[in-house]
């Protein structure tokens, strides 16, 4: 997972080269991030995110992982995180039109499904994720430079320094005359369900342990109804002297 993301106003992909240079910055990458609505078939509006990443081969932060359909997305067209897939009920091939803040309309393509390990699933995905190249955004009148960095930090660095670090790019990013106009820290350094992971696997280790305790006391007794059912056979060999 990334430690920090920092939501700016549209920079080059310079100043990305120029992050991953910075003290405490171990990797580093760019994106946009565009929120909007699609509307519905039964006339509803659905809020939604865009991103858009000029190379999805290359990312390494955030991973994405194909689930179906053509990836990466070709123009005009989107692939959706697998969490909304049911709820959005779209075949391949099917066209969606969406609005970007304006009541002007575009239409984009649905051709499949994709993983992103950052988003969670069920409630929490209640927005829509849409991932769409970034040639897509001057199809829908948007700035195709990227609003977004994410970051991770270098290993070991603890809260405070994660905070710390987001001071000091905020403050140096100002200089440079960029207006960040968010910055979210992650305080955890793990996947958004390891928590939920950790506490299931700690309910079965702990029924998994009673249920072996359990079977060895049934073991046991068991044991013992078999020699106490044989007690008098047992009795009868040492009077004749058998001795095991």
């Amino acid at each position: 997972p990334t430690d920090l993301t920092i939501d700016l106003a549209a920079f080059d992909h310079e100043l990305l080269r120029w992050v991953k240079t910075q003290p405490g910055v171990q990797d580093a990458a760019a994106m946009t991030v565009v929120n909007g609505v699609v509307e519905k078939a039964d006339g509803g509006d659905q809020d939604i995110t865009l991103y858009a990443f000029a190379d999805y081969p290359s990312i390494t932060l955030n991973k994405l992982k194909p689930v179906s359909g053509q990836y990466p997305p070709a123009r005009g067209a989107f692939l959706l995180e697998r969490a909304s897939v049911n709820a959005a009920g779209l075949t391949s091939g099917a066209t969606v039109r969406l609005r970007l803040g304006t009541d002007k309309r575009y239409a984009l393509t649905y051709t499949g499904a994709l993983y992103d390990v950052s988003t969670p699933a069920g409630p929490a995905a209640s927005r829509w994720n849409l991932y769409i190249d970034e040639r897509t955004l001057s199809d829908l009148d948007l700035d195709a430079r990227p609003n977004r960095l994410i970051i991770r930090s270098a290993p070991g660095t603890t809260i405070e320094g994660k905070y710390a670090l987001a001071d000091q790019l905020t403050d140096a990013l100002g200089r440079r005359g960029l207006i960040v106009r968010a910055v979210n820290v992650n305080e955890r350094s793990e996947h958004w369900a390891a928590g939920t992971a950790g506490g299931i696997l700690l309910i079965l280790v702990l029924v998994g342990g009673v249920t072996l305790l359990l079977s060895g006391f049934l073991i046991i007794n068991v044991v013992n109804g078999l020699l106490l059912s044989q007690k008098k056979i047992i009795g009868i060999m040492k009077i004749v002297g058998g001795d095991r």
